[in-house]
């Protein structure tokens, strides 16, 4: 209900504050090697149901106008979902070594990636795909994602080449 999306857009919030800081640690620190976790990359099943109720919360507004609470929640919480992304890669690279504790990290941070956005884009598509065309939230979500891809393509993220294929679906409906 209402308490629960309000609930979900605190955390989401929260999160945001956690993961600017981590990477910003972590861009910062010259000695790379020294990682910011204060997350652990299995919380991403727990971070994509806060997202899905944002997103269900935002798929029941309905209309020409979206209200200025589901309208900023549905940029706050595309903003996790990069910072995530990026953060479940700088995670993943762990230590600058070769060894295999760092290839399984490597892996799992791609896993993490991949198992979190494989849980929110159904809910995205179905904004974009089941909603009135002239919806708002339908065209906010869709203009979320293409900046949510911009920024993953700055920061040269590697999980933006795994992510496109499952954008598609979203991109051309």
């Amino acid at each position: 209900g209402p308490r629960e999306f309000l609930d979900c857009i605190s955390h989401i919030r929260a999160l945001v504050w956690l993961l600017l800081g981590s990477l910003i640690h972590y861009s910062l620190s010259k000695d790379n090697d020294i990682l910011c976790q204060p997350i652990p990359i299995s919380m991403g099943v727990n971070i994509a149901e806060y997202v899905q109720v944002i997103l269900t919360g935002t798929a029941d507004q309905s209309g020409d106008r979206i209200s200025v609470v589901h309208m900023s929640s549905l940029y706050q919480t595309f903003m996790a979902c990069q910072l995530w992304t990026i953060y479940c890669e700088r995670v993943g690279m762990g230590q600058h070594t070769s060894s295999q504790a760092n290839q399984d990290e490597c892996y799992h941070g791609n896993v993490g990636i991949l198992e979190f956005w494989g849980r929110i884009l159904p809910k995205i598509l179905g904004i974009v795909s089941h909603t009135n065309t002239r919806d708002g939230s339908a065209k906010e979500a869709r203009l979320h994602l293409l900046s949510v891809m911009e920024g993953l393509q700055e920061c040269h993220s590697s999980a933006l080449s795994l992510l496109l294929p499952l954008f598609q679906p979203i991109l051309h409906s």
